[in-house]
């Protein structure tokens, strides 16, 4: 148990908005439909539900129980485990902040746009900009039989002003002034980080009430951008698109292997976001029923927002004459191009502007808000230690700045590569291995049985056997899709064909991964050493099997425990 003075949140409705807030986030409304449309359509979602099911959302549950029941962040939780865990510990909390610097961008750009929706014309629209082209329905339209003519969505005005104005970016990584800060990207940063500062220097009581704003606010105005784009021309071609199933991208190990990304970086187990959040509930709260929830609404999101985009998408493939998986294919741009150019042929374009990247914007600062609080929670609990009061301003000003120095390297006029690099090295690669190590931590030295025991004496509720079957596949599935990518990574160089990132970009990307890597094997590599020498160093807890492999057969035929106490 932790500090006795440890605040909790205010009620069960405020710890479910925070949790529901961090999951749900500009992901959702970009990166998973895109996914859809471009790895098979509605078929995307067998596996992506599969995922969802027996990796993602027990390894949340997993989290959440830890929290709730150590009532510590994730370096004393593991710390409590084992001795040699306050390196997972630590490791997640050096991964958040690594993907939290390159994440934040997004919400800078996203400003950029919430400032120019007032101007009139939007700086975007065709004829605001000399200098942008007015773009027209090509002859003849671009198909499979002359699929290299240029897509003339990359040319449109949105497109050059995303990426001339807003991003200011250079052709290539290496090119010359590719680590110019632009001024007013700068400054956009500076407001965002005293957002940030404000919401979250009250601690989580102020985190929980800012919530109910940041996740009520994108459901209002997402169902109202439905009512208006599912009319638009061209928008059923988009929906067909969407919900159409195209079983041969099954047979890609890609589409597998994207979903389980897409849904792990949604609910980020591995990050130690959960567990922290959980670490403020009151020991009562249910957090079966929360975890339910909680996945169930930040996939319903997803699905939701899916018909929005594709009915926007299926619109300007109409209006261009080109496919609408061209379009689908925008990847990155889907949000801050595609979205753009639309809003310049609605009625009242500056309204829908700015309701639209106003709802990027707080869908954004939820997932900013729980990781920031994840990375606070630690520091907290080692100031206790320490006989630091932990509960001050200070700490999350120092937590705050540091967050803005690191991503200064996104800012820069070369930032779009960084955030694709350290995105797919830390992000992703060391999110899979992160999971995996997890699961497999907890499971050797705690026990799953004992998960159920700790969740049945927290809240009464008996834990359903399917967990204790799927918890030990997760590290399997989770292993095994981090080699295939680490194999990868090291035949092909990543990034653009054909020879990939230069050196230097590579090398921060593999920084990245190596930095939290080393935080583990730094505590991990001593405990062997010990146990070798016989002294225990990877000694399990009381009561655990010999041999941790066999709690998943048992687990199989016996029953779940049962606390004559409890």
């Amino acid at each position: 148990p932790g500090a006795p003075e440890r605040p909790q949140h205010s009620s069960l409705l405020d710890s479910i908005i925070v949790l529901m807030g961090y999951a749900i986030g500009i992901g959702n409304l970009w990166r998973f439909p895109y996914l859809v449309g471009k790895h098979g359509g509605a078929v995307f979602l067998i596996p992506y539900l599969l995922f969802l099911i027996f990796v993602a959302s027990p390894a949340y549950l997993l989290e959440m129980i830890l929290g709730q029941k150590f009532q510590l962040g994730a370096v004393g939780t593991y710390r409590a485990l084992h001795p040699a865990g306050a390196g997972l510990g630590y490791a997640s909390v050096t991964m958040v902040g690594l993907v939290l610097g390159y994440y934040n961008i997004l919400l800078v750009w996203t400003l950029h746009y919430v400032f120019d929706s007032f101007q009139s014309p939007l700086p975007w629209a065709e004829g605001a900009n000399a200098t942008a082209p007015n773009v027209t329905c090509p002859a003849p339209a671009l198909n499979a039989s002359n699929a290299t003519l240029p897509n003339p969505l990359d040319f449109s005005p949105s497109a050059l002003y995303f990426e001339s104005v807003v991003q200011q970016k250079v052709p290539f990584l290496d090119s010359p002034h590719t680590g110019d800060v632009p001024g007013y990207l700068l400054f956009l940063m500076v407001v965002l980080y005293i957002i940030l500062y404000v919401s979250l220097a009250g601690g989580i009581h102020s985190t929980g009430k800012v919530a109910y704003v940041t996740v009520g606010a994108p459901i209002v105005l997402i169902v109202i951008l439905f009512f208006r784009v599912i009319f638009l021309p061209g928008a059923g071609a988009g929906i067909a698109y969407y919900v159409i199933p195209r079983f041969g991208a099954l047979l890609h190990v890609e589409t597998w292997s994207i979903a389980l990304g897409q849904i792990l970086f949604s609910l980020s187990p591995g990050m130690g976001t959960a567990l922290a959040m959980a670490s403020y509930n009151k020991q009562t709260t249910n957090v079966y029923r929360i975890n339910l929830l909680v996945s169930a609404c930040n996939s319903g999101f997803s699905l939701f927002g899916g018909f929005v985009i594709f009915s926007v998408v299926g619109y300007l493939a109409d209006k261009y004459c080109l496919p609408v998986e061209e379009v689908a294919k925008s990847g990155p741009k889907l949000a801050f191009v595609v979205f753009a150019e639309a809003v310049t042929l609605l009625p009242a374009p500056q309204l829908w502007a700015i309701l639209f990247f106003l709802m990027l914007f707080t869908l954004g600062l939820d997932s900013t808000y729980a990781w920031m609080e994840a990375i606070n929670a630690v520091l907290r609990d080692i100031c206790g230690r320490l006989g630091i009061p932990p509960y001050n301003p200070l700490l999350t000003f120092f937590t705050t700045v540091c967050a803005f120095i690191w991503g200064l390297l996104f800012i820069t006029r070369g930032g779009n590569y960084w955030l694709d690099i350290v995105d797919h090295y830390c992000g992703t690669c060391f999110l899979l291995l992160m999971v995996c190590l997890e699961v497999s931590f907890v499971w050797y030295f705690y026990g799953f049985k004992q998960l159920a025991v700790d969740l049945e004496q927290m809240t009464g509720v008996q834990l359903p056997k399917f967990y204790l079957w799927t918890w030990p596949v997760i590290p399997f599935i989770t292993g095994a899709l981090f080699l295939s990518m680490l194999i990868k990574d090291f035949v092909v160089p990543y990034g653009p064909a054909p020879d990939g990132y230069p050196w230097f970009g590579l090398l921060v990307g593999w920084v990245s991964f190596l930095i939290p890597l080393g935080i583990v094997l730094g505590f991990f590599v001593p405990s062997c050493f010990r146990a070798s020498r016989g002294e225990g160093g990877l000694s399990r807890a009381p009561g655990a099997c010999d041999c941790f492999c066999l709690d998943w057969v048992r687990g199989l035929s016996a029953d779940l425990p049962r606390d004559d106490n409890a």
